[in-house]
């Protein structure tokens, strides 16, 4: 018995045993026959997933509310079921007295806790996203990949060494995918879908017999589809825990491979028809609007998703229809159409279930009018030397980038690519023609020139030198005052 199963012991009250003969029961129902093997597909509508039990084997779910509930999401994961074969739990629940046997089946819940050999183990994770770190915004690049990150397997195995697996060691590992039933609830509406998991075996001891070296099989997936945890992370594990006899089978190299064949076929089978339900939701619908749906080269348009239904987080996948590269961008793009044509804009949706809805738009792109003219324009057409002119231009039709070459007269040119406006300055008096030639992003010309004047500046004028005049002094003597007779 493995350490894994202790903690269940403590759930025992909380354990009901649906025999894949017997009526439904609790959360668990019989959905489907399988003829093969004789199985019954049960689904938890509760725990939000589906299996079949092969024929001769129980299934034993658990009743993760209250506090089952509460531990659950304080210990970072939860055992959901366990299936094991009816001989086995009923062989554990046999005790002797004397000589008398009695089953006590009943009284144990007929749990696969004391199963010896063949326990497969289905356990979730809740609020995976959170103890990892990452966010809501990152949810949907991390289970959205081609296979499971590694941070999540670590996540994994971690939790098996804290209830008591030793010298665990990872024999391979191989990418896979686990279905999720998409249903909205409409008739006829369940849309499967796939997403990515990861087919694991391993080697290891348990703390009750630390010698014994047993083998076993994982697989492991995570989702932001199911409840409770609707659009954060959850991981999901259905784990075999094998016995020291399990022997994987080996390819010709030598190396071990987890195809599953070295199991039982019941086990092979539990594994394969597993399968999580996703929330319901309403359909998944989107449309593009823009604001405008014709322009003239080079154009530029805003496109906005809106999108109902589904869950999210979403993805965008934007497909313009003039050959640049798709974008996964957010619900608002913009995007500028260099050449005249008529475009399909396409934008695909993917909500975190992976269910997909598209929708399109035709934009159309005319031509500019053909490049017909340039007009220099100047502040000034006359100055003294030197002189300083600003030129600018006025450019009909064509299509932009426009390209502008000036010739001053004077033996200086400039190419200037991204302003139409210029200074130059002419520092010897004369006449000069400034010549334009503009060319658009189509390589047509069109040419224009204004004539400039610059005359010589005023001659400098000399300043006389003040003059010095010697001026003798006369010195001046009082006039005695005149005495009139009288």
């Amino acid at each position: 018995m493995i350490a894994i199963t202790i903690a269940i012991i403590l759930l025992a009250s909380n354990i009901t045993t649906v025999n894949a003969q017997q009526q439904q029961q609790q959360s668990l129902t019989r959905q489907t026959s399988a003829s093969e093997h004789g199985a019954t597909t049960v689904k938890s509508t509760r725990d939000n997933f589906r299996v079949q039990v092969p024929h001769g084997w129980v299934i034993q779910d658990v009743k993760n509310t209250g506090y089952t509930l509460a531990a659950e999401v304080l210990d970072g994961y939860g055992i959901l079921a366990q299936l094991c074969p009816e001989d086995q739990q009923q062989q554990s629940t046999v005790t002797n007295s004397g000589s008398n046997s009695v089953n006590t089946s009943r009284i144990n819940n007929n749990s696969c806790q004391e199963a010896q050999e063949d326990v497969i183990h289905i356990i979730r994770y809740p609020n995976l996203g959170a103890r990892l770190g990452i966010s809501s915004d990152d949810s949907f690049a991390v289970i959205n990949t081609d296979t499971i990150p590694n941070v999540i397997l670590q996540y994994h195995m971690q939790k098996l060494q804290e209830v008591g697996y030793r010298d665990i060691r990872i024999v391979n590992s191989i990418d896979t995918t686990i279905n999720v039933d998409n249903s909205t609830g409409l008739r006829n509406s369940r849309i499967p879908t796939t997403i990515p998991a990861k087919l694991v075996e391993i080697t290891y001891s348990t703390n009750l017999d630390p010698k014994e070296t047993r083998t076993g099989y994982f697989i492991l997936t995570a989702t932001v589809a199911t409840p409770r945890n609707l659009g954060t992370i959850t991981g999901y594990s259905i784990f075999y825990d094998g016995n020291s006899s399990s022997a994987a089978q080996r390819d010709s190299s030598g190396s071990l491979t987890p195809t599953l064949m070295s199991v039982p076929t019941p086990v092979r089978q539990v594994f394969d028809s597993f399968e999580l339900i996703a929330a319901r939701s309403d359909p998944l619908i989107t449309e593009i609007t823009s604001d405008e749906r014709r322009g003239v080269a080079p154009a530029t348009f805003e496109f906005e998703a809106e999108v109902i239904g589904g869950i999210e987080p979403y993805t965008m996948t934007w497909n313009f229809g003039d050959g640049s590269p798709e974008e996964n961008d957010d619900d608002t793009v913009e995007h500028t159409f260099d050449i005249a044509g008529t475009y399909n804009v396409d934008l695909t949706v993917m909500d975190s279930t992976g269910r997909t809805n598209s929708d399109r738009m035709l934009v159309t792109v005319e031509p500019p009018p053909p490049l017909t003219a340039v007009e220099i324009t100047s502040d000034e057409r006359r100055g003294v030397a030197p002189a300083t002119f600003e030129f600018g231009t006025n450019v009909t039709g064509g299509t932009e980038p426009y390209t502008y070459s000036w010739n001053f007269g004077d033996g200086s040119v400039e190419v200037n690519d991204d302003d139409d406006t210029v200074e130059h300055t002419f520092d010897i008096a004369g006449t000069y023609n400034v010549d334009l030639t503009v060319m658009d992003s189509t390589g047509r010309t069109v040419s224009d020139s204004i004539l400039i004047t610059i005359e010589e500046p005023p001659p400098l004028t000399a300043t006389p030198s003040p003059s010095t005049t010697s001026t003798r002094s006369t010195p001046t003597f009082p006039t005695s005052p005149t005495t009139e007779e009288p």
